[in-house]
């Protein structure tokens, strides 16, 4: 005859051990993936240099890429942070890591005890009993970098200390059982560090007392696993009674610990699977039957070797589907929650989840931003290429008093006649104007400040061939001093100072006017073309030489996060 203990816990055995060869012979690699993210945050996106200058679009640009920069470390931080904590984890990467989690006083080290075969000490079943080391860690010292582990033989039931502390052992290598403080104690006073096993469980064990199953508090948090993506197996714990006293001949009897009613158990589970069936997300749940369970019941079996009572326990139907679990589903049980959380860090990095972070942008946000500052910029290209006619208009309206006084300067230098003088002094004093003109009005528009060199003009029509001066003849009459003749010796050497004249006459030109303004008149129309046209070349140098660069470094970021988008998609699972 079949003994129903030993084999229940032979098969879960053998479940463990079936667990164990394929997570051993077929491992993922999931932290190549994590190191892969990372070296991708690391290297692959080179944030560009802006270009120097001041004026406040430059100002905008530095403190864009300077902001880039400090995203970039950000991400890195946050995947480094991932990998380091992920040292619990790869202590136990070839076992399913199946997390206990119920509310205080739910049963979860009673049940644990007795999964790792400890009430099989001193019984008829010791052999089955695999000696094991139970690892403590305390709240206080589980979120330091140097976690001090104590080491124990089985978990302490109904102690404070259970509450407090993360306590775990490892069976036939192949499934890790972590007890976790009470329900409270998670999710309030240790929530930081719950959230980190809670992170790295492949299986969530979730147990719900028969005295009060299924509190609102319970369906809350099993609610949040389910959106975590938790795969679930659900036990209604405790599911016992202890029978009023019988009397028996005349004497009153105490009557052993007996499982609550079918009808009883019926009940419950069907009121839990009702819950259940209302939470999004349900299809988490592992195990079709939720079982009603008696630890109490499976250990005084065990003591009597009572198949009927280990039965009535149910332990070996709770056994039999945390085994089926661990010999069909370890593999995927394993890399579900590995591989949901690089796919979840990447989705959210590169916005195909909406979840995105309070303090960090992610790469669309980022592009966006990019996006916005580069639609800017080309709107001020636009706005350059409409303010060239009003610069236009600026430099012709002051042309003629800039181009009177270079005229005047070379006419009173009499060099309106070297036509190489002419043509240096008009290109000088055209592309001064010019560039004023462009600072001032580009400044004014949206306080562009650029100190490049703007290219000079070659005036090629201006010269002083045109310029004449208007004359008059007049003949002049002049007196003239001579010697004196005839009788006019006579005169002289009485009168020694006696002088004697003749008249010459003489043609004289005498300047009258010139044709300055006429001149002035055909300079202007000769080289407004050829401003107009400097105007045009200095406004592209202008968008090219400062705006073109601003533009070119938000470009050139942005194709470069596109890459990473898609380097990153690539290392989804």
């Amino acid at each position: 005859m079949s003994d129903r203990i030993r084999d229940s816990f032979t098969q879960f055995y053998a479940a463990i051990e079936k667990s164990y060869e394929a997570l051993k012979g077929d491992r993922v690699k999931i932290e190549d993936r994590k190191t892969g993210m990372l070296e991708l945050l690391k290297s692959g996106v080179t944030v560009p240099t802006p270009p120097s200058g001041t004026g406040e679009y430059q100002e905008l640009c530095r403190t864009v890429m300077d902001n880039a920069r400090l995203q970039l470390e950000s991400w890195q931080t946050l995947i480094q942070r991932k990998i380091d904590k992920s040292e619990f984890v790869n202590r136990h990467e070839k076992s399913i890591l199946a997390l206990v989690f119920a509310d205080v006083n739910a049963g979860k080290s009673s049940l644990g005890n007795f999964v790792g075969g400890w009430n099989f000490r001193d019984t008829a079943y010791a052999d089955l009993y695999q000696p094991h080391d139970c690892e403590v860690e305390e709240f206080s010292k589980a979120s330091r970098e140097d976690r001090q582990l104590r080491v124990i033989d089985h978990f302490p039931e109904n102690a404070t200390e259970a509450t407090s502390t993360i306590q775990h052992y490892t069976l036939a290598q192949g499934l890790t059982w972590v007890d976790t403080p009470g329900l409270h104690s998670l999710t309030v006073e240790h929530g930081e560090l719950a959230q980190e096993y809670i992170q790295f469980a492949d299986l969530v064990i979730y147990l719900t007392p028969s005295s009060s199953p299924f509190k609102k508090d319970e369906r809350e948090m099993l609610e949040k696993l389910f959106k975590m993506g938790k795969p679930v197996i659900l036990a209604i714990t405790k599911s016992d009674f202890t029978p009023p006293p019988a009397y028996r001949d005349g004497k009153m009897v105490r009557l052993p610990l007996a499982p609550k009613s079918a009808e009883n158990r019926r009940a419950q589970e069907k009121y839990i699977a009702e819950q259940i069936r209302e939470i999004r997300g349900n299809d988490n749940l592992e195990n079709s039957h939720v079982l009603s369970l008696s630890v109490k019941l499976a250990r005084n079996a065990v003591k009597t070797g009572d198949s009927d009572l280990y039965a009535a326990s149910n332990l070996d139907g709770f056994l039999a589907q945390v085994g089926d679990i661990l010999s069909e589903k370890a593999v995927e049980l394993k890399m579900r929650r590995p591989k949901a959380e690089v796919n979840a860090f990447i989705d959210t990095l590169t916005g195909r989840s909406d979840a995105g972070w309070q303090d960090m942008l992610t790469i669309p946000q980022l592009r966006a931003d990019l996006a916005e500052k580069s639609e800017n910029l080309q709107k001020v290209l636009e706005t350059c290429k409409a303010e060239e006619a009003k610069i236009c208009a600026e430099v012709e309206l002051q042309l003629p008093t800039v181009l009177s006084l270079a005229f005047r300067s070379l006419r009173d230098r009499k060099s309106l006649d070297d036509a190489e003088i002419v043509k240096a002094e008009m290109s000088e004093r055209i592309s001064k104007l010019v560039a004023e003109c462009c600072r001032k009005g580009l400044e004014q528009l949206g306080g562009m400040v650029f100190t490049l060199e703007l290219p000079p003009i070659r005036v090629a029509s201006a010269d002083g061939r045109g310029y004449q001066v208007q004359h008059m003849e007049q003949i002049i009459a002049q007196n003239v001093e001579r010697d004196p003749r005839g009788f006019e010796r006579l005169i002289h050497l009485i009168d020694r100072d006696r002088k004697f004249y003749r008249v010459e006459t003489r043609r004289e030109r005498i300047p009258t006017g010139d044709n300055f303004q006429a001149f002035l008149d055909k300079q202007l129309e000769d080289v407004r073309a050829e401003v107009r046209d400097h105007v045009a070349k200095t406004m592209e140098c202008i968008a090219g030489e400062c705006i073109g660069p601003l533009l070119e470094c938000y470009q050139e970021l942005d194709r470069q996060l596109a890459a990473l988008t898609e380097k990153l998609d690539q290392l989804r699972f």
